[in-house]
């Protein structure tokens, strides 16, 4: 597989705290790569490095062979970099519809606002609908999404990241604050996107960069595991080897074999 992702050297610092501290990361095309690590070690920090919300003080950043690192979320959206945040960013007083009509509008570059004109617009009624269909929410669609369970609230929220059909899908801790049933859910529409079983258009299955403490959805998942600690890189291989490892056993995973 060639890579899609490739950061090199990462440096965030707030004030006295190096938060990233020189880390690389490299993902492949259809790859999930799985970030780990104790509360506090920089995790969170890279998924913000990676999809732009935060410029690195020093280090680069190349997404499909283009230099991206200066470029804020919107323009790595559009050249293909999808984002799901730990907390649930839908809009609560909006319908389950109306959320996925904002992320149709703005895949297609359109103005980000939902009115009745774009309501009555075919093509965007049958883009957000698709992304509904995706993660099984179509019953759902006229009622609030405040009102969702948690776990409904995170699939849409994961259908929204994927309206543009990304390359590259950053998820920080999809299965957080979700109950054993929700997040067994969620791990399984992961494997269903990450198989093509849940199409996004035309193209192959994204490669997945996961932030995740459920270390059971993170073995259950990923091709790779790059462990970090104190803003640094520890560890990184297949899950047998990272399991293993001596370093990461003591910095993360327990004495316990």
């Amino acid at each position: 597989m060639s890579a899609l992702l490739v950061a090199t050297d990462l440096v965030r610092r707030y004030g006295a705290l190096t938060a990233v501290d020189h880390v690389g990361l490299e993902v492949a095309s259809g790859e999930v790569h799985a970030v780990i690590g104790p509360n506090g070690a920089g995790k969170s920090s890279l998924l913000a490095l990676l999809s732009g919300e935060v410029q690195p003080d020093a280090g680069r950043i190349r997404f499909a062979g283009e230099d991206v690192t200066r470029l804020g979320p919107a323009r790595r959206a559009r050249r293909g970099i999808g984002r799901a945040f730990q907390t649930s960013a839908v809009l609560r007083d909006f319908s389950v519809l109306q959320n996925a009509l904002l992320a149709a509008v703005a895949a297609r570059g359109r103005a980000f606002q939902v009115t009745r004109a774009v309501e009555r617009d075919p093509e965007l009624l049958a883009d957000a609908r698709a992304l509904l269909a995706r993660v099984d929410l179509e019953s759902e669609a006229g009622r609030p999404a405040g009102v969702l369970a948690h776990g409904q609230q995170r699939r849409l929220e994961l259908a929204m990241a994927l309206a543009g059909s990304p390359r590259l899908l950053l998820l920080d801790e999809p299965t957080a604050g979700a109950g054993a049933e929700e997040a067994q859910a969620m791990v399984a529409l992961l494997q269903a996107i990450r198989s093509g079983q849940v199409r996004l258009g035309e193209g192959a299955p994204p490669a997945i960069v996961l932030v995740e403490h459920d270390l059971d959805a993170v073995f259950a998942l990923a091709d790779r595991i790059t462990v970090m600690a104190q803003g640094r890189v520890i560890a990184c291989g297949p899950p047998g080897a990272v399991r293993s490892d001596a370093a990461v056993r003591s910095a993360y995973l327990g004495d316990a074999p």
